[in-house]
């Protein structure tokens, strides 16, 4: 394979000065290195502080409400948080990465992205109320559904505009208002819960909380259209590529709950959740970091090459020895953490476990090689390797399942899926880092 990497032209169709406005006066700074540093340091702490305080409210929640609040809260939350994963085009991704890199001021980012992000919200909702109607979950009500499309409405604007902030390089400011969302709905929450509320008055709470950090984010980055900066259809491309290729990782992910889930008993589908924890805590974390990575990378690549891949080697080397750590323990202590975490009735989720476990070097290198690659407009390998690995893992698993145990197979299909989505994108990074280590070296021309 050749070591040169095609990079497409960019976005930018007219010069960056087109009405005055420059991507410079709104892109991120050039310190790279540093901005990766603050980004991941900020989103660690903010999605991971939050995901905490989440599971406080929901023991919380567990304790004081009715058995019909918490299944309509639960179904109406993670139903359309799921939704909204799927549906998700990656169009905040590609702004956030354009406006990192320099090739577009983050008002501008904004208004050409808002019109599509619009589009796939309403399609998410439109399918989220079929749903709900065709399904009639118990404890849902028509307020609560209302209130439930507010929330996706909100969130799904906010996803953008925190993209776009990260890539203008206020990674704290966004990183802010993502801490202080979660500390809202608790507070809110918790007394609305202790006081007998029901499904409505939660989901009014959410809504509101997601609401107000709209309104924040808007005060802080206003949208500004500068015409023909963009070409939209090629925005609408690279986004509609990245967005099949997150759905194939999320089917990868999620393959094994959905096999056991429609084949097996109450007791396998239980032991394999149990055992998947470990590996949603690994991909959690690793995903975090990539998502925290991407500004500094974009910021990095745009102004030195070679500062661009020392970046991005320095966090695969430290992500690989987290991986390589987590995975040896995990699978030489598998019975002893997963009874001290779950009890001894689990036990016999542990060759699960082992086999979660002996994922975890590639799973916390994934998303530092997923955004070097996003970072230099790799989205179609992304979806090629995204797309392969997810039909291995469900051959895997089916094939696997007719001979052996569900649940182990299960976990081995993901755990196959891992490896070779891992080795895709090794593929194509060790070719991007060595791109760069020549040209910051002079040996190839701009």
């Amino acid at each position: 394979m050749s070591d040169s990497v095609h990079v497409p032209t960019p976005l930018q169709v007219e010069d960056d000065d087109a009405d005055g406005l420059a991507p410079s006066r709104d892109s991120a700074p050039r310190g790279g290195s540093q901005l990766a540093r603050l980004g991941v340091l900020a989103a660690l702490v903010s999605r991971l502080a939050g995901r905490l305080i989440g599971v406080l409210f929901v023991l919380v929640l567990a304790r004081t409400s009715s058995d019909a609040t918490v299944a309509g809260y639960g179904y109406l939350l993670g139903t359309s948080t799921l939704i909204l994963t799927i549906s998700d085009l990656g169009v905040a991704a590609i702004s956030g990465r354009e406006v990192a890199n320099g090739r577009l001021p983050g008002p501008a980012a904004l208004a050409s992205a808002i019109p599509v992000q619009g589009l796939t919200i309403a399609a998410a909702c439109a399918v989220m109320a079929v749903l709900v109607l065709v399904a009639k979950p118990q404890g849902v009500d028509t307020p609560s559904l209302l209130l439930t499309l507010l929330f996706m409405a909100c969130n799904g604007m906010v996803n953008l505009w925190a993209e776009v902030l990260r890539g203008t390089g206020r990674v704290v400011a966004e990183a802010t208002l993502q801490t202080i969302g979660p500390f809202l709905l608790v507070g809110a929450g918790m007394v609305v819960a202790i006081n007998g509320g029901r499904t409505a008055d939660l989901l009014a709470v959410v809504a509101g909380k997601e609401f107000l950090i709209l309104v924040a984010s808007v005060l802080l980055l206003r949208p500004r259209r500068v015409p023909g900066l963009i070409h939209m259809r090629e925005l609408i491309s690279s986004s509609f590529t990245l967005s099949i290729a997150s759905t194939a990782v999320v089917l990868m992910w999620r393959q094994g709950t959905i096999y056991t889930g429609a084949r097996s008993s109450a007791a396998v589908v239980a032991a394999y959740i149990v055992a998947t924890r470990f590996q949603d805590a690994g991909a959690t974390l690793s995903s975090t970091i990539g998502f925290g990575l991407l500004p500094g990378a974009a910021a990095a690549k745009q102004s030195a090459e070679e500062e661009f891949r020392a970046l991005v080697q320095g966090y695969f080397r430290k992500c690989l020895g987290v991986g390589v750590l987590a995975g040896a323990i995990g699978v030489t202590f598998a019975h002893p953490i997963t009874v001290l975490a779950f009890g001894e009735r689990w036990s016999s989720a542990v060759p699960a476990v082992r086999l979660v476990a002996a994922a975890a070097p590639p799973i916390m290198v994934m998303y530092v090689m997923w955004t070097s690659l996003l970072v230099n407009r790799q989205e179609r390998w992304l979806l090629k390797c995204a797309v392969v690995a997810a039909l291995l893992s469900v051959g895997a698993t089916l094939v696997g399942s007719a001979a052996g145990s569900d649940l182990v197979w299960a976990a081995a299909g993901t755990t196959l899926g891992v490896y070779v989505l891992a080795l895709g994108l090794y593929w194509r990074y060790r070719s991007l880092v060595r791109y760069a280590g020549r040209h910051a070296r002079g040996r190839l021309p701009r």
